[in-house]
C-alpha cells in the first residue's frame, strides 16, 4: 500500500468516529426532547381529560416534538450506516445486523409519529366534539403511539448489542461503555417485555436502575466518539465473524 493511500485510510479511520459522535449526541438530544421533554409536559401521568388539556396548552411543543422526532428517526437511520464504515473489518455478519435492527425500527417509529400527527389534526379539525369524546379520541390515539414506541424499542436495545461487541473489539471506545451499551441493549428488551407481566414496573425504582445502563453508556459513548482522540484507534487485521 503507498503511503498516499495509507495515509487516506488512517484520514478515513480517525474522521469517521467523530462523526458518529457527533450524529449519535444529535441523536441523543433530539430523542430526549421527543421521548422525555415533551411528553412530560403533556400527557406522562395524566388521565384522558388532562392530556387533552395538556395538549392544546403546550399545542405548538406537542408538534414541535413530532417534527424533532422525525429527524431523530433520521438520524438514527444514518448513525449505524456511519458506524458501519468503522466496524464492519471487525465482524461483517455483526455490523450488517447493528444496520438491520436500526432499518427495521425506522417504519415503525415514524408510523409512531403520525399518531402525533393525528393528535393535532383531531384538536383542529373537530372542534363540534365534545371535551370527553375528544380526549377518549386523542387517548385513541395515545395509546397507538405508545404501543408502536414500544414495538420499535425492542430494535432500540437490539442494535446496541452487535455494537457493543464490534466497539469493544475494535477498542473504539473503553471497555466500560462496552459493557455500559451491552447492558443497554438488553434494559431496552426488560422495560419492553416486563411491564407486559408487571403493570407498575414503568414507575419503580427497579425499571430506573434498570434504564440507567443504556443512559449513561449511549450518552458517554458518543461523547467519547466526539472527543476523544482517535490515534490509537486499533489498525490490525481482526476476524471478520
Amino acid at each position: 500500500m503507498t503511503d498516499t493511500n495509507t495515509e487516506a485510510l488512517m484520514t478515513f479511520r480517525i474522521s469517521d468516529p467523530r462523526l458518529a459522535g457527533l450524529v449519535y449526541l444529535l441523536l441523543v438530544l433530539t430523542g430526549i426532547f421527543n421521548l422525555v421533554y415533551v411528553p412530560s409536559l403533556t400527557v406522562v401521568g395524566r388521565e384522558p381529560l388532562e392530556a387533552l388539556e395538556a395538549i392544546r396548552s403546550h399545542q405548538i411543543l406537542f408538534a414541535a416534538g413530532a417534527c424533532v422526532g422525525l429527524l431523530s428517526y433520521v438520524l438514527y437511520l444514518c448513525l449505524p450506516v456511519i458506524l458501519y464504515r468503522v466496524l464492519q473489518p471487525y465482524g461483517a455478519t455483526l455490523a450488517r445486523l447493528m444496520v438491520l435492527f436500526t432499518a427495521v425500527s425506522i417504519p415503525i417509529s415514524f408510523m409512531a409519529i403520525t399518531e402525533k400527527l393525528a393528535i393535532l389534526d383531531i384538536l383542529s379539525a373537530t372542534p363540534v366534539l365534545s371535551p370527553d369524546l375528544l380526549a377518549q379520541s386523542v387517548s385513541e390515539q395515545l395509546d397507538r403511539y405508545r404501543a408502536l414506541i414500544g414495538l420499535s424499542s425492542i430494535f432500540w436495545g437490539l442494535w446496541l448489542i452487535p455494537l457493543a461487541i464490534l466497539a469493544g473489539r475494535a477498542r473504539l471506545v473503553p471497555w466500560p461503555l462496552t459493557i455500559l451499551l451491552g447492558l443497554g441493549g438488553l434494559a431496552y428488551l426488560i422495560e419492553f417485555v416486563v411491564p407486559i407481566f408487571w403493570s407498575g414496573f414503568s414507575g419503580s425504582l427497579i425499571a430506573t436502575i434498570v434504564g440507567a445502563p443504556s443512559s449513561l453508556g449511549e450518552l458517554g459513548t458518543c461523547l467519547w466518539l466526539l472527543l476523544a482522540p482517535h490515534t490509537r484507534f486499533r489498525t490490525e487485521q481482526p476476524a471478520t465473524v
